[in-house]
C-alpha cells in the first residue's frame, strides 16, 4: 500500500502547525532585496515589509527552480520506498513554479503535480483539505485523491482588497494611470481569483474598513456557500477595525469558524501591507445552501 506525500510551494501561507501536523512539505521560493537574497519564511513578512519602507527598495520574488524540487522530491522517496507524491503547485499563471516542479518529475511516475489554480491562503485550504483526506483514507489512490483535490480547486473562492498599490505597479499588474487615478480618488480594486488569473471584478471608494465592509456584503452573497469555515488573510499593519469588521461579518454569514491567517513574504511582496484577502467554498451540490 502507497503513502500519498503532500508537497507545496510556500505561496500557499499555510501555517507552519498545520503543515506539521500533517506532514506537508513546504518548498520555498526565492526572493531579494537590493543585493539581499533569502529563501520564503527566512524572514518574517513584518521584518521584510520594515526593511522595504526604511530602504525604499522593492521585493523580487523567485519561483522554486526544477532543481529546488527534485532536491525534496528524490528525499521524500528515498525515505520511503511505498510513497507516492502529489504536489499542488501555485496557480501557473502566476508563476513558473509548475511547470519546474512538471520538469522534476517528468522521469519519475510516482510524483503527480496538479495546477491549483490560485495563490496563498485558498491554495493553502486545498493543500489542507486533500492532506486530511489522503491521512483519514489510508486506502485512498491517488486517482481519488486528484479527484478530491479537482473538486475543491472548483469550489474554492478568493477575492482580496490590496491597500498600498506600489506593490501591484511594481510587479506589472498595475499601470501608472491607473495606479495615479487610483491614488487620487482613494479607489482600491476588488481582485478576485478565476482559472488562475488575477482578475479585477470591481474597484471600491472610500475607507480600507468601508471597502472591507461592502466586499464581503457581496462576497458572501454572490453564491451559495459552504457555511462551515471562511478563511481571512492579512498582511502587515491591517488596521485592527477592518479585522474586527470581518468577523462580525462572518458571524452575521452564519459561518461556523472563522480563522485569520498572514501573508507570507512572497505574497507580501505583490500586496504589500494592509492587505486583506477572503476564501470561501461555495457549495457542494449535495449541499446547495
Amino acid at each position: 500500500m502507497s503513502t500519498i506525500k503532500i508537497t507545496v510551494d510556500s505561496g500557499a501561507d499555510l501555517l507552519p502547525e498545520v503543515a506539521e501536523e500533517l506532514g506537508i512539505e513546504v518548498i520555498p521560493f526565492h526572493l531579494s532585496l537590493g543585493d539581499v537574497s533569502f529563501d520564503d519564511g527566512e524572514i518574517a513578512p513584518d521584518d521584510m515589509l520594515q526593511i522595504i519602507a526604511e530602504e525604499k527598495v522593492m521585493p523580487k520574488t523567485s519561483a522554486c527552480s526544477p532543481a529546488d524540487y527534485a532536491q525534496v522530491f528524490d528525499r521524500i522517496l528515498e525515505e520511503d520506498a511505498d510513497a507516492e507524491i502529489l504536489h499542488l503547485a501555485l496557480s501557473s499563471d502566476l508563476t513558473r513554479s509548475f511547470l519546474s516542479a512538471l520538469d522534476a518529475s517528468e522521469t519519475e511516475p510516482r510524483i503527480t503535480c496538479l495546477d491549483t489554480q490560485t495563490v496563498t491562503q485558498a491554495y493553502g485550504l486545498i493543500a489542507e483539505k486533500v492532506a486530511r483526506y489522503v491521512r483519514d483514507e489510508p486506502d485512498v489512490t491517488m486517482a481519488q485523491a486528484l479527484a478530491y483535490a479537482h473538486d475543491l480547486i472548483d469550489r474554492t473562492r478568493l477575492g482580496f482588497v490590496p491597500n498600498d498599490l506600489s506593490f501591484l505597479k511594481a510587479g506589472g499588474r498595475l499601470g501608472n494611470a491607473g495606479f495615479m487615478a487610483a491614488q487620487m480618488l482613494n479607489i482600491r480594486p476588488v481582485i478576485e481569483i478565476e482559472e488562475g488569473k488575477l482578475v479585477v471584478k470591481k474597484k471600491l471608494r472610500g475607507s480600507l474598513k468601508k471597502i472591507v465592509s461592502q466586499f464581503l456584503d457581496e462576497f458572501f452573497t454572490e453564491e451559495p456557500l459552504d457555511r462551515e469555515q471562511v478563511l481571512f488573510l492579512f498582511s502587515t499593519g491591517l488596521p485592527e477595525k477592518v479585522r474586527e469588521v470581518a468577523t462580525r461579518k462572518a458571524e452575521e454569514a452564519g459561518f461556523k469558524e472563522i480563522r485569520w491567517g498572514q501573508a507570507g513574504c512572497v505574497i507580501s511582496s505583490h500586496c504589500g501591507p494592509e492587505a486583506f484577502g477572503c476564501v470561501v467554498l461555495r457549495a457542494s451540490e449535495a449541499d446547495p445552501l
